[in-house]
This record gives C-alpha cells, structure tokens and sequence, in this order.
C-alpha cells in the first residue's frame, strides 16, 4: 500500500496566507499609485508629479512603474540563485522571507508617503528609491517562496493541495466558476 505524507490542514493555510500578503502589495501598488501621484482632476487630491509626457506617450508614472518592474527582473535571479545555493541551518527559504516581508511592507506603505504635497521632483525621485526597495524586498521574499509549494507537493502531499492552497483572486474567481457550472449541470438548471 503506497500512502503519501499528509501536509497538515494548519501549514497549508500558513502557506496560503503567506501569498495573500505579498499579493495584496503588489495589488495596491498597481491599482492605487498612479492614482494617488496622479489623480483625476474631480478627485480633491493634489497632483504631486509632472504630467509632461515623454517620447509623445510615456509620462513620468509609467516610466517609474517600468523601472521597478525591470529591476525586479534582474534582482529575481540573483534572489534566486542566493536561495537556492543557502546552506542556513534553518533552511533555503525561512532566512529570505524573515529578512524580505516586513520591509517590503514598510516600502510599500512609503510609496503613499510623498515628502511633498504638490509637483515636485523630490516626489518622483522618493518613488523611484521607494519602489526600487520595496520590489527588491518583494524579490527576497516571494522568489524564495514559491518554490514552498512544490516542494511540498513531493514530499508531504498531493500536488492538488498546493493548486488549491493560494487565496489568490483569480483563483477564487477560477474556483467559484467552476462550482457553478458543476451545481448547473448537477441540478440541470441555468443561471440567469
């Protein structure tokens, strides 16, 4: 009888939450910060940097953006590759997300932290350093924790747990469709 190792409901969870923290970082700065630095005019917030616009289509907000993703393109790697090759007696992993999550959450919250409170070019400059800081942070945290699942999934349990085991929303979405159209042809009903 061949019976797998059994991951306990508890860690699972553990592990769940662990990319609900990082997913919803991520999630508030691509959903809120160009609208805090560059609000719509009937918003009531001040604007706090430039419009101009560059090369007729990129403005200072997209730019910036860019950048931080381009430098956790090269910092991912390099994470990596510290993580795997980490010989700490608490493990590859543990030592990279202790030292990566709360900064990255301090980072994140100094983004919505501008040092002035109108157009100016210490804004921009306080968001390309706080950006480039919190996607580094982000980096030491979550490249060393994806690979959690898999290896989990190998030796503890089913691989099913781990594709069940992240809250991420387009999961629920993915799941929650699913058990729709599994309770519509069970019940041999259509939803309006």
């Amino acid at each position: 009888m061949n019976t797998k190792p059994f991951l306990p409901p508890g860690k699972q969870a553990a592990y769940a939450l662990g990319q609900l923290g990082w997913s919803t970082l991520v999630n508030i700065i691509g959903l809120e910060l160009v609208f805090f630095y560059l609000p719509p005019e009937n918003a009531g917030l001040p604007t706090l940097i430039t419009t101009v616009t560059f090369l007729g289509i990129f403005n200072a907000i997209t730019l910036i953006a860019a950048s931080g993703r381009l430098w956790d393109a090269i910092t991912d790697p390099i994470i990596a590759n510290l993580s795997d090759r980490s010989r700490n007696p608490r493990g590859r992993r543990i030592p990279f997300l202790a030292v990566g999550a709360l900064p990255a959450a301090l980072f994140c919250t100094l983004m919505f932290v501008p040092l002035a409170r109108e157009i100016s070019t210490i804004n921009i400059v306080w968001l390309v350093i706080a950006q480039l800081l919190f996607y580094l942070f982000l980096t030491v945290y979550v490249t060393p924790f994806l690979p959690c699942c898999p290896s989990w999934a190998t030796r503890r349990t089913s691989g099913s747990t781990c594709r069940r085991g992240s809250p991420s929303p387009m999961r629920w979405a993915s799941w929650s469709q699913h058990r729709r159209r599994h309770w519509q042809h069970s019940c041999n009903r259509t939803l309006a």
